[in-house]
């Protein structure tokens, strides 16, 4: 049994090399994980093992040696006869949508209005911009290390300089903002309706000018006077 761990330069290139899988495939996973209840993550079930055999190809000739064709690319005789073939195995593959750069991902306006859809109150991208910095997905406007995503929610296109938001994203930001208690909690504002635009529960302390706001009338005030005056 081998046990190790990546050095500095290991985990630069482990990241190198992820960032050249194809974006369908790292949205895939990144989906895929974050869509995990945490009971079942955090679960030693989940573990990911990998045990490594290095072994020369084998020699025995009744091994079959496996070519992957696509479909279209046979000849029609070649169609007729595909499980003839003989000894040497084939997979024949159809063709499929060809890999996108960008696939799925969204920009801050889409995906902020994917939220609003989802929810009761009314969701813009100041709001959408507030949740990527409080929850660390991105990294800041400037920074020397754009593409340190959360690739589970966000990542980074450098071709455009700019960055695509997850599908799983949008629905987390669904599942936290879609209460007013859990809209409180991560925007540290109010809420306010979408259909009527008034705030839910109490508004901010912002939503009131001050020479609105009452102060207790003094023994020299008329009663009710300090209500008109400017704080």
């Amino acid at each position: 049994m081998f046990i190790g761990s990546f050095t500095t330069e290991g985990e630069r290139t482990l990241r190198r090399l992820r960032s050249q899988l194809p974006e369908p495939l790292r949205t895939f996973i990144a989906e895929y994980d974050a869509g995990l209840d945490e009971s079942v993550a955090r679960d030693h079930k989940c573990d990911f093992r990998l045990r490594v055999l290095q072994e020369l190809a084998p020699k025995d000739p009744d091994a079959l040696a496996v070519q992957f064709t696509r479909y279209d690319d046979l000849r029609e005789d070649q169609r007729e006869v595909v499980e003839a073939i003989g000894r040497r195995g084939y997979v024949v593959v159809r063709e499929r949508k060809r890999s996108v750069v960008g696939h799925g991902l969204m920009k801050p306006t889409k995906a902020a209005k994917a939220v609003e859809d989802q929810i009761p109150f009314s969701f813009n991208t100041n709001l959408f911009t507030i949740t990527w910095k409080k929850l660390g997905v991105r990294p800041q406007v400037g920074d020397s290390h754009p593409e340190r995503t959360d690739e589970k929610y966000c990542l980074y296109d450098e071709r455009h300089k700019d960055y695509g938001y997850t599908p799983a994203y949008v629905a987390k930001l669904i599942r936290d903002c879609g209460t007013e208690s859990g809209f409180r909690a991560l925007l540290g504002t109010a809420p306010r309706d979408k259909m009527t635009g008034e705030w839910v529960g109490q508004p901010p302390p912002s939503a009131t000018p001050p020479w609105t706001r009452t102060r207790p009338s003094s023994p020299e005030s008329p009663e009710g006077l300090s209500a008109l005056r400017p704080d």
